[in-house]
């Protein structure tokens, strides 16, 4: 037969094991969120890979592609397109992406002049010979 604080540290040490396990399984859905919603993002840039590529087919001159803000395009102090962002590989993807087929991209912060509104735009040319 156990004794009081046999049993007593037996109790704590199940409870700090439960806290880790919680603490685990907390850390792991934080992590799946954050895959899953990187994993949208890269799925929303190639919807406008494919939108840029239909638009020069039929024979659009682009205009710059006003970006949605639940895009989360600044982060942390830090535009996509700049290392720093937590979602800077996506972007250097669909440069890189850009560059094989002859084109340059960019994401450029605007607003209306009124101080009303801004948001960012992706903007698409003809890659530079230069």
């Amino acid at each position: 037969m156990t004794n009081l604080g046999e049993r007593l540290r037996a109790n704590i040490d199940r409870m700090e094991q439960l806290k880790i396990d919680k603490a685990s399984r907390a850390e792991a859905e934080k992590l799946a969120a954050e895959s899953e919603r990187q994993a949208e993002i890269g799925r929303k840039m190639k919807q406008v890979q494919q939108q840029i590529v239909d638009d020069i087919w039929r024979g659009l001159v682009l205009k710059p592609l006003r970006l949605p803000d639940n895009w989360q395009i600044y982060q942390n102090g830090y535009i996509i397109s700049n290392a720093g962002h937590p979602d800077n590989h996506i972007w250097c993807d669909f440069e890189a992406w850009a560059h094989e087929h002859g084109l340059q991209v960019s994401c450029d912060y605007t607003h209306d002049g009124m101080g009303m509104q801004s948001w960012y735009e992706l903007k698409v040319s003809p890659l530079s010979p230069y």
